[in-house]
């Protein structure tokens, strides 16, 4: 009895020191990324661009935020530009906002151009949100960066958009 006793207790205190915001590698297609939890993984078919494109995700929860890494590839070369536009239109529908702020950002290693944005907005629930998102081309290939939390700290942005790499 005393011996299950301690063994609750010692599960409890290692329950209670798991890091909130547990970093690790996460590959779609070429982009390498880091997310603070393991991930989920879908693939659908969205309308983006010119037509039905196939979309790669992962995305977790850690803490009270919402990361999500995605990828598209679209026909054409002057594409890319163009989806990013509209999935950047998509990005601030959904989060019920018009005004973001452009980020500066270096341009990660790979990627052929880059967007960093910053939004606040409400989700569909009406709850307030925050949002930073990046999109990276390379080639014909779009990914794309995100995080959702009612408020944003440096921790939870840092690790995500200063690790990107494309191979």
């Amino acid at each position: 009895m005393i011996r299950r006793g301690l063994t609750c207790l010692l599960l409890a205190g290692l329950w209670a020191c798991t890091p909130t915001l547990n970093w690790r590698e996460v590959t779609l297609d070429r982009l390498t990324a880091l997310l603070p939890c393991k991930p989920d993984r879908a693939k659908r078919t969205v309308k983006l661009g010119v037509g039905d494109v196939a979309m790669e995700m992962a995305g977790c929860e850690a803490g009270d935020a919402l990361y999500a890494v995605s990828h598209v590839r679209v026909p054409g070369t002057d594409e890319p530009k163009a989806v990013v536009q509209q999935w950047q239109a998509v990005a601030l529908g959904n989060l019920q906002s018009s005004t973001p702020q452009s980020l500066p950002w270096a341009t990660p290693k790979g990627a052929d151009a880059v967007l960093r944005l910053a939004a606040a907005g409400r989700r569909a629930s009406g709850e307030a949100v925050a949002a930073q998102w990046a999109w990276l081309t390379s080639g014909s290939d779009i990914y794309h960066v995100a995080v959702y939390s009612k408020k944003l700290a440096p921790e939870q942005l840092d690790t995500l958009f200063s690790d990107l790499k494309i191979q």
